[in-house]
């Protein structure tokens, strides 16, 4: 089946591309949700400029993105975080979204945290390299966690009220 994409769909194809499809994934998912429609004379016709202007903004788009890569490429940042365990381990990890929004404060980039190839979160004190995927190009990135005050932490969704028992009683947990 033949169909014309209405917006990025992954592993399919990107906005206004006619693109063949499986009968089914194209009539039971992509149609249905607004993703595509069939291609038709009508349809080839309608999309078409916006078919030239889409690959206009997407060329720059895509300079941008490279520019911002090469701006980024070895670099590293260092994420300070107040709740760290004896043995230096995380109270909360520190998952892409963070280290997304670290990069883009420190190096005023736009990388979102389906960029960065780490399934699983930071979890300890330390060095950690990581890579930023866009565009198909890969772009090594080291991410330094360290021990800091919470003034200068990254938040990390704990309440500090979790933290601190205030009721002034000893408790099972306390230290005597």
């Amino acid at each position: 089946m033949q169909v014309i994409i209405l917006q990025d769909v992954s592993n399919v194809g990107r906005k206004f591309e006619e693109v063949e499809v499986a009968n089914g994934y194209g009539s039971n998912y992509l149609i249905p949700n607004g993703l595509a429609q069939v291609a038709t004379d009508e349809t080839r016709k309608r999309y078409a400029a916006q078919s030239e202007a889409a690959e206009a903004e997407r060329q720059s788009e895509s300079e941008d993105l490279v520019a911002a890569l090469q701006k980024i490429e070895g670099g590293s940042i260092t994420i300070k975080v107040a709740n760290v365990g004896d043995q230096g381990q995380l109270f909360a990890g520190i998952y892409p979204k963070d280290i997304a929004k670290a990069i883009n404060d420190e190096f005023g980039v736009g990388v979102t945290a389906s960029d960065i190839e780490r399934t699983q979160p930071i979890s300890k004190v330390g060095k950690e390299e990581i890579e930023i995927k866009i565009l198909e190009e890969v772009t090594p990135f080291t991410v330094v966690v360290e021990q800091g005050s919470v003034a200068e932490s990254i938040d990390q969704d704990i309440d500090e009220e979790d933290l601190e028992d205030d009721d002034g009683e000893a408790d099972e947990y306390d230290e005597v």
